[in-house]
């Protein structure tokens, strides 16, 4: 699976960049701010996933996320936050992000939300569903 990651975060960007290769066998390629993740999909894209911080440079919220499920040519763009109102989460997916990922989930429930989502399938945590 093809990945592109943005976040301006760089413990962030790194760690699940590198978790995301050595246990799921992802090919994960990083930007830092939301102009640079769309020049990668441009250059090298589309991929099979778009993870794009929600706060990060440059991506200006849901105006950010439209762009970018423009930009991939149909392909799964989801959003990563450690900030967004449960609202939030609920209008990017209404806007037609594949995911919400929150940046508290564990590790092992990030890789199975991102193979989900490689699938297809839109992925939504069970938080966000109770409220």
């Amino acid at each position: 699976m093809r990945i592109l990651l943005a976040d301006d975060h760089d413990m962030v960007r790194e760690t699940i960049s590198a978790y995301l290769h050595s246990v799921g066998g992802a090919e994960v390629i990083t930007t830092i701010n939301f102009p640079d993740a769309l020049d990668q999909i441009d250059k090298s894209g589309p991929f099979d996933l778009v993870l794009l911080d929600y706060n990060m440079p440059g991506m200006f919220g849901l105006e950010g996320l439209e762009r970018a499920l423009k930009s991939n040519g149909g392909k799964g763009v989801a959003i990563l936050s450690g900030s967004a109102p449960t609202q939030t989460a609920q209008e990017a997916l209404d806007a037609g992000a594949i995911g919400y990922l929150p940046k508290t989930m564990g590790a092992k429930s990030l890789l199975e939300a991102v193979r989900y989502m490689g699938t297809g399938k839109v992925y939504v945590p069970a938080e966000l569903l109770k409220q």
